[in-house]
């Protein structure tokens, strides 16, 4: 199983004459489908959020776009609020999955954290060269450094993929 977690952060940006935002994003690449890393993650999401609105964008056998609310209320502001936090410091966020046929790029390796072995390496250049995996792009209301909310949901994706 591959898996490779590249977290890249989108930009906040205001949009139209209002001032939603339109969220970090964190982006994730692994062999996992999300068809197969779906219910784990709810699971996961449940623990926090005990009824999550959870709508289905789109569903096929190359893409998966969900959606997630802790209720209907925070569903309902989401086209007035965007991502933003709300005073319990939640807020709306996405999981959009699709499939790459291939994927080939230079990345600079900073560290490996599994296998444990290889632990502590020194930084150093590399190429990937996949097939058939998996991208992932959490969309999060906020930086996970900035408080626990975005910070746990990305915890449950890693720990989703792992």
């Amino acid at each position: 199983m591959i898996e490779i977690a590249f977290p890249g952060m989108g930009k906040r940006q205001s949009v139209g004459g209002n001032k939603m935002i339109t969220g970090v994003d964190y982006v994730f690449y692994s062999s996992r489908k999300p068809f197969d890393i779906e219910s784990h993650f709810i699971s996961s999401l449940k623990m926090k959020w005990e009824t999550p609105v959870i709508d289905e964008f789109e569903r096929t056998d190359y893409r998966l776009d969900l959606f997630f609310a802790k209720d209907k209320e925070m569903y309902s502001l989401f086209d007035e609020n965007g991502y933003c936090l709300n005073k319990h410091s939640e807020g709306c966020f996405m999981l959009v999955s699709s499939m790459l046929k291939q994927l080939e790029s230079k990345i600079k390796i900073l560290d490996i954290t599994y296998p444990e072995s290889r632990r502590n390496t020194e930084p150093y250049s590399s190429t990937i060269m996949l097939r058939d995996i998996w991208e992932y792009t959490l969309v999060l209301p906020s930086e996970i450094t900035e408080g626990d909310f975005s910070r746990d949901i990305y915890i449950y994706l890693e720990n989703s993929l792992r």
